[in-house]
Parts: C-alpha cells; structure tokens; sequence
C-alpha cells in the first residue's frame, strides 16, 4: 500500500507569505457553547501565495489562464524529484538565500514538457531585491507562459523518492490567478 507524504507546510496565525505580498495569515476564529455543545468557525485573510499554491498564467500575463479555468490533471501525475539542494536554509533566511532558477533553467524545465514544476524554494531571483518589477520574474514568465503551472511552498520533498505520484489539488476560485493548495505524493513502499 502507498505511503502518503503531505508536501504542504502548516499555516498558522501570522505565517507569511513571500516578501513581494508582505501580507502575514489573520485568522478570526468564532466559538459557540451551549453546554456540551460546541461550534467553531473560522475567517481566515492571507494572500494566495501563502504556504503551497498554484499559480496559472494569470499570475503573470495580462490575458492568461486564470485558475478556475485549469483542469486538475494538471496537477495530478506522475513526478520526477530534481535533488537542487546545495546548502541547508532555515525559515528565516528562506526567501533572500532559496536556491533560484536561472532564465536558461527555467527554459531547460519547459523544454521537458511538464504539466507542472513544483518548488520548495523560491525559484525567482528577482523578487528577492526592493523595487523588482514584473518583466524582471523571467522564470514565472518562461514557464507560466508556456502554459505550465508553478506550485510553489512544497515542503518535505527531501522524503520522496527519485518518482513518486504527485497530487495538488487547489480551490476552484475564478478569475483570479492563483490558489492555496494540499499538496501530497504517494510513495510505494
């Protein structure tokens, strides 16, 4: 029986999400008693590029593919690990010192033809310095624009093997550009 690994990180209050949005998670959770009984529910504001996500064309194309209109076996499949971890990074530092994806990377990637990449880095250097613009994010703009999507805030891929099946299923939001996902693989034992 396959073992499932979840590839997406907690979202507690106040995690943030990458420095271009500066927008940490408000939760408002609401309680009711009524002797044993009980009821909670919760609002949540984060930016959708919080934590693991997906982005469609949108995200950097004026006319793109918004999310609602991508299909979820474009998500769903069969994966290939790529092991681009030269140094260890804490939380802290995982925005300005992430391993990032060259232009010529990037390129090399869509030439593969994946349906889409995921990372557990934040592959854009550019967004990394104040004052970027977006005709600088030329790794989005490589691979969003060849219609595949990025899912990006993965954790825990350092458990999967060389192949595993990929899933990331995310909300059907429309008209926008990205969604919060869960991520997961399933691994054979």
């Amino acid at each position: 029986m396959p073992r499932i690994i979840d590839l997406s990180p907690k979202v507690p209050q106040g995690f943030m999400g990458p420095p271009s949005t500066n927008i940490g998670v408000q939760l408002e959770v609401r309680t009711k008693r009524n002797g044993p009984a009980y009821w909670q529910s919760a609002q949540v504001s984060m930016s959708l590029h919080t934590g693991c996500h997906v982005e469609s064309a949108l995200h950097c194309f004026e006319n793109g593919e918004a999310i609602d209109q991508v299909s979820l076996e474009r998500v769903i499949g069969s994966a290939v690990m790529l092991d681009l971890t030269p140094v260890a990074i804490g939380t802290s530092t995982y925005f300005p010192q992430s391993p990032g994806l060259t232009q010529n990377a990037a390129h090399w990637l869509v030439e593969k033809q994946p349906k889409c990449i995921g990372c557990d880095f934040f592959e854009e250097p550019a967004a990394r310095q104040p004052g970027w613009t977006a005709d600088q994010f030329v790794v989005h703009r490589a691979i969003l624009g060849a219609g595949i999507l990025l899912v990006e805030g993965l954790v825990n891929l350092r458990d999967l093997p060389p192949r595993c099946q990929f899933f990331a299923p995310f909300y059907h939001y429309a008209g926008i550009d990205s969604a919060p996902a869960r991520a997961f693989a399933l691994v054979e034992e």
